[in-house]
């Protein structure tokens, strides 16, 4: 089972009687990692690994949304392997993984009670490059490269690489780590039937196609230690033809939750999708329900995500019991500050995202 969350009051108690949004800016402890709020930046791919002066940017970049006082960021995806990258020049934990690069953003929230929590990002069928893979050779309308079906023994290799890139991120000086296992990418590739058609032990029934999920949990777990905060994204609604069901999405949760993992966030949607999840007309937190849903699953704290670029709107999930923490991605492009100021009470000067 995951570790109990226990929600503590600010360092300033008055402060946090008087505060604008008392939910929002309560404090919440997940085991040994300790949040300041209840928002977290979700991961954004920012292409700054290809830029001039890089590691100058990426400092820059996660330093600003640290002071912004934003309570966890959760960085681009790294891939775990050379097969799971997003493109050919984006960030693998592979060979001596970039230490420099690593350092510049853990080193970003020194001082500040922003945590950083590194992503771990297998594309499958999505990446963009000749020599994509996937749990069979089933192509995407989204991509033109084809993938090539991993055998066996690189599933169960690929599982270990999941957990060595955990160990080497918890070297590296991270707080937390997220597996990724949302928006379409390989662990999704995996638990569809709309994109696994394999016949061996992580193909075919439910049981099997959670498997690969399972298996990347158990070992992450068993690698970094049962003190390492682990959080995994799920899929909450696959929105895709031949995506899991309601019934599944939970039978996951519970396994997921019983190998160890710490928070469950949530995601909408593949990337493959025609719902729109993200854009203009999408109603504010439209798709909290399906974050609620998992409450009959588990007892983990839940993270909601989409459509949530307002500290009321985020301030009323938490109070309603949607979740227990929220996920901001691009209103944190729009506004670095927007917990300080949502601290501050100046909610009216946050420059809202439009998406």
């Amino acid at each position: 089972m995951g570790l109990p969350a226990s929600s503590t009051r600010n360092s300033n108690d008055a402060q946090s009687d008087s505060a604008p949004y008392p939910q929002l800016l309560s404090r919440l402890d997940v085991g040994t990692l300790k949040l300041p709020n209840r928002a977290i930046m979700g991961a954004m791919h920012t292409g700054l690994e290809r830029a001039d002066r890089r590691l100058e940017r990426i400092f820059a970049f996660y330093r600003a949304r640290a002071i912004g006082e934003i309570g966890m960021i959760v960085t681009g995806g790294v891939a775990p392997n050379l097969e799971g990258r997003v493109e050919e020049h984006a960030p693998a934990m592979v060979g001596d993984c970039d230490p420099e690069w690593h350092r510049a953003i853990v080193e970003s929230v020194r001082g500040t009670e922003t945590k950083i929590c590194l992503q771990i990002l297998h594309t499958g069928r999505y990446a963009k490059f000749e020599g994509c893979v996937g749990p069979s050779a089933l192509p995407t309308r989204i991509n033109r490269y084809r993938p090539r079906a991993l055998s066996t023994a690189e599933v169960w290799r690929t599982i270990d690489d999941y957990a060595r890139t955990a160990a080497i991120a918890r070297d590296l000086g991270y707080h937390a780590i997220e597996i990724m296992g949302s928006e379409g990418y390989l662990i999704n590739q995996f638990t569809s039937l709309a994109t696994n058609d394999r016949l061996d032990e992580f193909g075919g029934s439910l049981e099997n196609r959670l498997r690969f999920p399972q298996e990347i949990m158990r070992a992450v777990r068993q690698r970094v230690g049962r003190d390492y905060p682990v959080m995994y994204r799920i899929s909450a609604l696959d929105l895709v033809a031949g995506g899991m069901t309601l019934d599944e999405t939970l039978s996951l949760a519970r396994l997921i939750e019983a190998e160890g993992a710490d928070i469950l966030n949530t995601g909408i949607g593949w990337h493959e999708s025609t719902i729109p999840t993200i854009a203009h007309f999408v109603p504010r937190a439209a798709w909290g329900y399906a974050t609620k849903a998992l409450r009959k699953a588990v007892k983990l704290p839940l993270v909601t995500s989409n459509r949530i670029n307002d500290p009321r709107v985020a301030e009323q999930l938490l109070s309603e019991g949607v979740a227990d923490l929220v996920s901001m991605a691009r209103p944190l492009l729009a506004d670095p500050e927007f917990m300080k100021k949502a601290r501050l009470d100046r909610g009216q000067s946050i420059n809202t995202c439009i998406a």
